[in-house]
């Protein structure tokens, strides 16, 4: 077998003398900014086949306008003149809403201390909504991540981009729509 490394230029090689040779990395030219659950049953790739997606995953698919990251992700990815949409997306079974939802009717689950201070808003969401089922839950959990993008998008973008939310449904394999109020 060759040596794989006489095919790869070396490390000190310029950008331009890369490019001279074909090495350049491929650009990424995504549509889509997708803000949605770590949960490793909902893969967006497997979701919307044939896409380009930046993603940014965590726990509950919270977007909170407080967190550095969250918002890095959503700069970079609106700095993108590729990406014409942003999609927050929930999914059905996800272990944030079922910990938040039992927490609210007094049977919280025993979890690592930093899990509870990630879902807090999560958990005071079901608490002060405890009449909805863990679908609904799941709905509202993305009408609210969406309102928390939309009130600093104009932060960093003046560009007019589509903001949509959906519920994956784990069971069925479907995307579902959920109306915003925004």
């Amino acid at each position: 077998m060759e040596d794989y490394a006489t095919y790869l230029p070396p490390p000190s090689a310029t950008h331009e003398e890369r490019a001279a040779v074909g090495h350049t990395p491929p650009q990424q030219k995504p549509t889509i900014f997708w803000i949605g659950c770590a949960d490793a049953r909902v893969s967006e790739a497997k979701v919307l086949p044939g896409k380009e997606i930046f993603v940014q995953r965590n726990i509950a698919n919270q977007f909170q306008v407080f967190d550095g990251n969250a918002i890095a992700a959503l700069a970079y990815a609106v700095s993108l003149s590729t990406i014409e949409e942003i999609m927050v997306v929930g999914h059905t079974d996800c272990g944030g809403i079922h910990a938040c939802y039992d927490a609210a009717h007094d049977h919280p689950p025993h979890l690592h201390w930093s899990l509870w201070n990630w879902l807090q808003h999560l958990k005071m969401l079901a608490i002060t909504n405890k009449d909805l089922t863990q679908r609904q839950l799941t709905e509202l959990n993305v009408r609210v991540q969406a309102a928390n993008v939309c009130s600093v998008l104009s932060t960093v973008t003046n560009r007019q981009l589509k903001l949509s939310g959906y519920v994956y449904d784990v069971g069925n394999s479907k995307l579902e729509e959920v109306k915003l109020d925004l």
